[in-house]
Order: structure tokens, then sequence, then C-alpha cells
């Protein structure tokens, strides 16, 4: 940019009401880095192809990389909502090999094409694995987790708390991505258990509110437990009563959020709107 308005490339207005624009000649052609793009892009489909894996115009991974160093100095989590072929998290993994870091990402799409199960997730599991679909080797193995979760509605409910209570039935797996404890140990009808890799740390999800007999095995299993413990419980006021858990230790007790809910309803009236 320095160099750009030394040159007197960048053609401002007469005051901040006129947004900045970029001169370019003619011989320009607008792109002056067309080559190397094109470039890029060949390697891009050509990474891929060695895959096994078919798709038209992948973004290269290089510029991702390029992008992602630059929009912050350390992000904990990138999110991509319009995942294609799964570049932004090939990068991020690439990024972590390269300076050690535990950057996450979390990629979604709407599966169109079967462009998640064909394309992206196969992609992405290549890259961690360092072999191909067919057992193929691809590349060097890169240490990372990868798990990938379907979303779809559940039927809504006038009753306020049933409507609660049928959602918080489906919400384990949010649960887990804010706890971090993706391994289940156990799912009954009435609660469940997961935990981290290394199993230092336990999420523990009691679901049903209308039900009290399984309560005291549910407690029984909380305190046999060994580890940080974090406790979930479905409530229609986003009170817990932690007496019901006070002669346990290492537990932090929490209500499912309740904004879970809210987000889910807000979703349903802004779909029946456009129905209507």
């Amino acid at each position: 940019m320095k160099s750009l308005l030394e040159s007197g490339r960048i053609l401002f207005g007469k005051d901040e009401n006129k947004q900045p624009e970029r001169k370019y000649f003619l011989e320009e052609n607008m792109f002056e880095n067309t080559p190397s793009i094109y470039e890029n892009a060949d390697s891009a489909d050509k990474m891929l192809k060695e895959m096994n894996i078919a798709f038209e115009y992948p973004k290269p991974v290089s510029e991702a990389i390029y992008v992602l160093s630059n929009i912050h100095p350390n992000p904990k989590i990138i999110m991509d909502f319009f995942a294609g072929s799964g570049t932004t998290g090939h990068a991020v993994l690439e990024l972590n090999k390269r300076d050690n870091r535990h950057r996450k990402f979390i990629l979604c799409t709407n599966n169109e094409n079967d462009i998640c199960t064909e394309v992206t997730y196969p992609r992405i599991h290549t890259v961690i694995n360092g072999r191909c679909q067919d057992g193929s080797e691809y590349d060097e193995e890169i240490c990372a987790n990868l798990m990938y979760y379907k979303t779809y509605f559940i039927k809504d409910s006038k009753d306020t708390d049933q409507a609660k209570y049928s959602l918080v039935e489906k919400v384990d797996e949010l649960l887990c991505i804010i706890e971090e404890t993706y391994v289940e140990k156990e799912r009954t009808k009435y609660y469940s258990h997961y935990e981290t890799l290394t199993g230092d740390k336990h999420t523990f999800i009691y679901s049903d509110y209308y039900s009290t007999e399984p309560f005291s095995d549910f407690i029984k299993l909380i305190d046999s437990t060994e580890g940080n413990k974090i406790i979930y419980m479905f409530s229609t006021d986003n009170i817990i009563d932690e007496k019901l858990f006070e002669n346990i230790n290492n537990v932090t007790i929490k209500p499912i959020p309740n904004k879970i809910y809210e987000i889910y309803k807000e979703i349903v009236e802004n779909i029946k709107r456009s129905e209507s």
C-alpha cells in the first residue's frame, strides 16, 4: 500500500465519503499476479487428483495459508461457513505443522452433491492420515483429530418445556464441542458420559428432566469417575440445585444452555416466515 501511495496508484475523492480506488493501467489488465494464481490453481487441482478426489477449481492451499497467516497473529478457531473442497481446513493443518501451534477449524457445508462426504471429509482425512482413501501414500501424516456432525430439525411443540426437552435429547454433540470431550463412554436413555482422548476431563449430561429414578445411577457414575467433571442438566429456568452433587469432588455444574433453544426457535420462526 505504501508503494502504491507513493506511485500515485490510489485515487482519493474530495472527502471521506468517496471510497479510495486502485488505479490500473491498460497493460496490467487489472491482474498483475494472474500467472502465479493460475499456477497455484493448477497445482491445487493436481493435488486433489493425487488424492483421488474429484472437484473442480479448488482454491490453492498456499493462498489460504497466506490469508490465514495475516488475519490474526494467533487465532484459536477458524471457521468457514461455506466450505467447498476443504481448503481452509487443509491450510490450518499445514500451518499447525509448520509452527507447532494448535489452531482449530470448523467447516460448514450443506453437503450439496455429497460434497462433504465425497470431497471435504475425505480430503481432510487424507491430509491427517497421510494416505488416500484407496490406501495409497499421499504425504507425511499430521497429528490432528477429525469429526463431522450432521444437523437436522426436530419436531416443534407448542409446549415450551416439551420443545426444550426434545431439543435437549439432541444436543450432546454441541456440549461435547464446548467441553472438547469427544469420546463417548456411555449413553443411555436418561444420561450420557463423554471424555477427552486423555481421559482427564469428563462431561456428564442428564437430559431426562421428567424421570428421577435413574438419577441415583447417574450420581454413582460421576462419583466413581476420576478427573475433572462437568455436569450438564436440563432445566426449564436455567437453575440447577447444586446440593444434588455436594458430596462429589472436582465437579462443575451447568444448566444445558437455554440459548440453544432460543436460537433453534429463532431459526424455526424464520423458516416459517419465509414459507408463508
